[in-house]
């Protein structure tokens, strides 16, 4: 369909969005866009993040897939109806509607919501001081990891995170044995934006235990907090001395 010809959303009450997304023989994916600090703050348990700010169609494509069924979550009418021409300018027209009444009509239902922590760069730091067994995890590309990255951080990009919303139950599993969901992890990026998205879905898949890097590693090195130095080449001929 053209954009302009889209179908009116349809408002669903948080009876039928459970129905949908988390009943028995369930396959479609919440998909929450608001600003992080609100998902943080409440949101519905299984929902996928991914707020407007950012690269957020692109995401959704990546991660979410264009044919996966989607109940948008969003703070106020234009935003929801934002939410959805981003979706279908990408392909993603499988929308089957939105939660009538954001998450405060699904609290309001005696549902329960989840909220997600969130930790400093100082914060994060004492813990690692004190703390050895913090799983901390980079979701930025290779050559950002490169150019400097927390000592302690190992690095899984955030596409990756796509395996968990696969129907491949081999590749979930693959990803997911590379972390102790019996140990706090904490998830940064560069400034916030991708943490956030790998966040809910590590809360997705069961992890107990999820920690946002308010500010990510910008916020990290900024207050020149230990890091690995820049990876560069040695010109040829240079011995480096």
């Amino acid at each position: 369909e053209a954009i302009e010809e889209l179908a009116p959303l349809k408002a669903l009450p948080p009876q039928e969005v459970e129905r949908l997304a988390f009943g028995a023989g369930a396959t479609a994916v919440v998909l929450d866009t608001r600003p992080s600090n609100d998902f943080f703050a409440a949101h519905i348990p299984g929902s996928v993040h991914i707020a407007l700010s950012g690269q957020y169609a692109s995401w959704a494509g990546a991660l979410i897939g264009l044919d996966t069924p989607i109940i948008l979550v969003a703070e106020d009418p234009d935003r929801l109806e934002e939410s959805r021409l981003r979706l279908a300018r990408v392909g993603i027209e499988n929308v089957v509607g939105f939660l009538a009444g954001s998450v405060e009509a699904w609290q309001s239902s005696g549902r329960k919501v989840a909220q997600s922590a969130q930790v400093s760069a100082g914060e994060l730091n004492n813990l690692l001081s004190a703390d050895s067994g913090i799983q901390v995890v980079d979701v930025r590309r290779g050559v950002e990891w490169d150019d400097g990255h927390i000592a302690q951080a190992r690095l899984t990009p955030l596409n990756k995170f796509a395996a968990l919303l696969s129907t491949d139950g081999d590749a979930a599993k693959k990803l997911l044995a590379e972390f102790d969901p019996a140990r706090p992890v904490v998830v940064h990026c560069k400034g916030g934006y991708r943490s956030a998205i790998a966040t809910s879905l590590l809360e997705r898949a069961g992890f107990p235990t999820v920690v946002n890097l308010i500010g990510g590693f910008d916020a990290w090195d900024s207050q020149k907090l230990p890091a690995t130095a820049r990876v560069t080449a040695t010109p040829a001929g240079n011995s480096g001395h």
